[in-house]
Parts: C-alpha cells; structure tokens; sequence
C-alpha cells in the first residue's frame, strides 16, 4: 500500500510543472485579454467600476491604472523569475473582485461584469463567481508550487514577455480596426450606479439628488423636438409633485443654459445610453430603481406611474 501511493505521488509529482506551466500560460492570457478591453472600452469600465461601488473620487484612478495593472501582471507571469509574485499579487486581486461580486449578489444586484472590457460583458451571477474562484486556485498554485521555467535562462523569460506585449498590441490593433467583435455598452438597469460618479459632473449631480427618497433624472436636449412637447408637463410637475418626486434635468455641457439644469460633459451623458427626452429614477446613493424610460408619452405615464405608487 505505503509502494502504491509513492508511486501515485511520483508520478503526479512528474506532471507538477507542466500544470504550472500550464496555468501561468492560461492567466496570462486571460490578464492580457482582460486589460486590452478595459482600454478599449473606458467608459463601460468606469461604470462598472460604479456599479462595483469604488468611490466616486477614486473611479478614474482606478480606471486608468487596473487596466496596465492587469497587462503588467500577465507580463510578470510569463517571467520565470517574477511568476511566483506576479501571481500572487493577480490572486489579491481577483479575490478583491470576489468579495466585491460576493456582496452585490447578496444584494441580489447583477450589474454587468465587464471582466473583459469591449470584448465581453455579461451581469454576473454564481458562474462568474465560479470563474473568479478557478483564476484564484490558479494563482495559489503558481505562487505556491516549486518554480517551473519554460526553458531556464532570462532570455526565454524576456522572450515570454515580449510575447504578452505582441499579444497586446495585437488585441488592440485588431479591435481597433473592427477585427475582433466588441460587446455593445447596454442600457442602464435597475441596480446600476449612475455614471457621472467620478469627475466633476458627480460631484455636480449628487448636490441635486433628494437625501431621503428617489429622484427622478430627466434628459433634454435643445435639439429634440419632443423636449419642447415635455416643457409644459415640466412646467405643472415642478409645482405640484417637487416634493413627492424630485426631477432634475440634464442636459450636454455644449448646452448647458446654467440655472437649475445639470449639464454633463460628453463621457457621463454617453454612459446614459439614453435618447432624449430620457428618464431615470434613482436613488439617493445614485443607483437605478427602475428601468429606464424614453419619449415624452412613455415618460408622462412612468411619473403618474410613480406617484400612484407613492
């Protein structure tokens, strides 16, 4: 018996770094992946970023550095010498993004992953969180087992290496250029975080938000003929049901009349996904209550719809 399990053991322990090997090629890939379509889709990954419930002041820092931050990983991984850090520090991360996942299904929110940026997004669920947990087990086992090379010596390390950055640049070039299809950015849904969180259009927002019950964002344009069909129905709420339902209109920065309208720069008003005249409800904290409307008709009934409700 004490034979027959030594030679079990030996004859995994043979396969050992070819398993490493194995799984420092596959996180690599999977790192490198991740952060070309981060950048290629920079305003779906702040608003996942918000949905994810980073702080407003730190949403475009973390935006412009966990892109790189992955790529660097995947590069650090295909070095034999920095392997065993990069994975760990890759497993910190990921198990991050697990805890941050775990509490918003708790929530019963399911805003879109964005794990892969332009290339791929999808709400997440039990599945994601299974996923996440598979890279995890990865990363403990290429920072815990012995040390596997591809081939011993720095220049194959540098080869590898130079390999991820190629791959980069590929992805890229490739999504750029219409190559490779790109996930579409999709419609706010109830439980996402509205994205004029992190410059200073938030900071401009929140002042308006109601403290203590939802407020009712409303999107015009002085180029929408609809809009103007909405002025009088605005006219008659702001007297009489401001206090039941507060609206605030915003509108484009290359609008903006000043006076009591918000008015976003170009990057928050596209995250809205919104025609005008749009609406969304939201709550103090800034999170979609319900799914969002558009056109004066569909708006007019989703207010009444709301008061009756209150």
């Amino acid at each position: 018996m004490k034979f027959a399990v030594l030679c079990l053991w030996s004859s995994t322990t043979a396969y050992l770094p070819l398993l490493v090997i194995s799984s420092r090629l596959l996180l690599a890939v999977v790192l490198v992946a991740a952060g070309i379509g981060k950048l290629l889709d920079p305003v779906g990954f702040r608003q996942a970023l918000a949905d994810f419930g980073v702080p407003p002041g730190r949403l475009e820092r973390a935006a412009r550095t966990l892109p790189f931050l992955e790529i660097i990983l995947s590069i650090g991984i295909l070095i034999d010498q920095s392997s065993r850090i990069s994975a760990l520090f890759t497993g910190l991360l990921l198990t991050a993004f697990s805890l941050a996942m775990s509490r918003l299904l708790q929530k019963k929110l399911q805003p879109p992953c964005h794990c892969f940026g332009a290339f791929h997004s999808r709400p997440i669920g039990v599945d994601t969180l299974a996923r996440t947990a598979a890279c995890v087990l990865l990363c403990i086992l290429i920072s815990t087992m012995p040390r596997a090379d591809f081939i011993r010596g720095l220049h194959t390390s540098l080869l590898a290496a130079a390999t991820a950055v190629l791959l980069a640049t590929a992805l890229y070039w490739s999504a750029r250029r219409g190559l490779v299809k790109m996930s579409k950015l999709q419609r706010l849904k109830p439980g996402q975080t509205v994205l004029g969180l992190g410059r200073r259009e938030y900071i401009k927002l929140e002042k308006h938000l109601a403290s203590t019950i939802p407020t009712l964002l409303l999107l015009t344009s002085e180029q929408c003929s609809e809009c103007h069909r909405l002025e009088a129905e605005l006219a008659s709420w702001a007297r009489t049901i401001q206090n039941e339902l507060p609206i605030v209109r915003l509108v484009r920065q290359s609008e903006c009349p000043g006076g009591e309208v918000v008015c976003l720069e170009s990057e928050a008003w596209a995250s809205l996904l919104l025609p005008t005249p749009g609406a969304v409800l939201v709550s103090p904290e800034g999170i979609v209550l319900a799914t969002p409307v558009a056109g004066v008709e569909q708006i007019v009934v989703f207010v009444r719809t709301l008061l009756k409700a209150s």
